[in-house]
């Protein structure tokens, strides 16, 4: 029975789909903006998905107010913004989008307009308050709003200069972006400073003295007097990631990493040498594209950047601002975190663009008819395959003899699909296929790895291959 409910399951069958309930697709990008096209031009306060694989965008909330800040909330499967609604009272400040548009709140956060929202994806969502002398606060998985004590336990944690905060699971620190308070740089000019806050287990007090770097960047070490920095997200790498905004066209380090642990930074990407790159207003680090992506307001598109490189990017979207502006205030945020009954494993033989993520677009429910499989670094514009089993080899092997590692155990599977997947110029393969309405089906288990042939490269296998990491999914209800 199980074997007859997997075929069904990775074929997508002929039996009922359910209408699924609106749910975020892991990878996809969201831009909360006070500046988004208008329908029949202009410009809009409101939120917009970008899909990965193909760069189109969709509108699926508008705004009243121009946002502050915004993150999505892995733990409430949300899109936090900091800002209010058309139809809700101006009080309601922070809102929680779900992938329809559809909003909740958290009463407790009501009354105060909030310019930080960083979840730590365990329902902890750290927030500061946008005016002078503000403090950090947290509301919990309960909705319980609290300060959060400083090390000395005698008060709390200034904010008042911060521009953006991402909580750090890794080193359990909330990393705060701030325009001041760092020394001047050599031969001129302060850019900011990135300051690292310890928590305790329950993240309501400091557990350790605050420690800061200051950024200091610029062409030769010529330092340009307007860097702003914007936002502070994941990175690569367990790295976190930075996007500062230098107020001219030069060609200058805009994309940063940050070591989380020892405060180091380098520059991810030189950027600039066209006209906008004065307008880098937000920016993001793609888990899928395993790129940099920045939002070029001026020029009304988004622009993908490699490690490594000097220069204007790689156009992905268009139609993401209203163009022609600049100093929008605008976020840029990334899908992702765990989802039920999915998990992934080993690492595969890497590509020529690097080692290949495989995921899963949302949780395997029965009844959702819009299920992916993602991959990361794929050739691009190519046909690959995706393996689907039902049996794992967690170290992996290669029985047979391809020179690539395989993690879909082809002898001890008693059931295999052999899905085509198709990838973007960009390099994101994906798999459609839907998971029927059976009920029985629920607490079946299917493993999966990509395979992708490579063309005037070469990889660690004599034929040219490559393969992902292996992913288990178990379906749910």
């Amino acid at each position: 029975m199980r074997r007859f409910l997997l075929s069904l399951v990775l074929l997508g069958g002929s039996l009922p789909l359910a209408t699924a309930q609106s749910e975020f697709r892991q990878g996809d990008l969201y831009i909360a903006s006070d500046a988004l096209p208008a329908p029949g031009g202009g410009s809009i306060r409101g939120l917009l998905r970008v899909d990965t694989f193909s760069g189109a965008t969709q509108q699926i909330a508008t705004l009243a107010s121009t946002p502050l800040a915004a993150a999505y909330d892995s733990w409430r499967q949300r899109l936090v913004v900091a800002a209010t609604a058309p139809g809700l009272p101006t009080t309601t400040t922070l809102l929680l989008f779900d992938a329809a548009g559809t909003i909740s709140t958290i009463p407790s956060t009501t009354g105060t307009t909030w310019k930080i929202v960083a979840p730590a994806g365990d329902g902890r969502i750290y927030l500061a308050p946008s005016t002078l002398g503000s403090t950090l606060r947290v509301v919990n998985a309960s909705g319980i709003l609290v300060p959060v004590v400083n090390f000395a336990g005698t008060g709390t944690i200034p904010m008042s200069t911060a521009e953006s905060a991402h909580y750090d699971p890794q080193t359990q620190s909330l990393f705060v972006l701030s325009t001041s308070g760092s020394t001047a740089c050599s031969p001129g000019g302060t850019y900011g400073v990135v300051r690292k806050i310890p928590l305790d287990a329950a993240g309501t007090h400091q557990s350790a003295p605050e420690t800061s770097v200051s950024l200091c960047v610029g062409t030769g070490g010529a330092a340009t007097a307007t860097f702003d920095p914007e936002e502070i997200t994941h990175g690569p790498s367990g790295f976190l990631y930075l996007t500062l905004d230098d107020n001219t066209n030069n060609t200058v380090e805009r994309a940063i990493v940050l070591d989380p642990v020892t405060l180091n930074y380098a520059a991810y990407a030189v950027v600039g040498g066209y006209t906008g790159a004065s307008s880098c207003d937000a920016g993001a680090y793609s888990t899928l594209l395993d790129k940099v992506v920045i939002l070029d307001t001026l020029n009304n598109r988004l622009r993908i950047f490699e490690p490594g490189t000097t220069g204007p990017g790689t156009l992905f979207s268009t139609g993401v601002s209203a163009g022609g502006g600049f100093a929008e205030v605008t976020h840029l945020v990334e899908i992702g975190g765990p989802l039920a009954g999915v998990s992934g494993f080993g690492f595969g033989t890497p590509g020529c663009a690097g080692p290949q993520l495989l995921a899963m677009s949302m949780t395997p429910k029965v009844g959702t008819p819009d299920l992916r499989y993602l991959c990361s670094n794929a050739p691009p514009s190519s046909l690959g395959l995706a393996i689907v089993g039902n049996a794992e080899d967690v170290l992996g092997s290669d029985p047979l003899f391809l020179g690539v590692i395989f993690h879909v155990d082809l002898l001890a599977s008693t059931h295999f699909e052999f899905l085509d997947m198709v990838s973007s110029p960009q390099g994101v393969g994906q798999t459609p296929f839907a998971i029927p309405l059976i009920p029985a089906s629920v607490g079946t288990v299917f493993v999966a790895q990509a395979l992708w042939a490579w063309i005037g490269c070469s990889t660690g296998s004599p034929f040219g291959l490559s393969t992902s990491s292996g992913l288990t999914a178990v379906i749910q209800m």
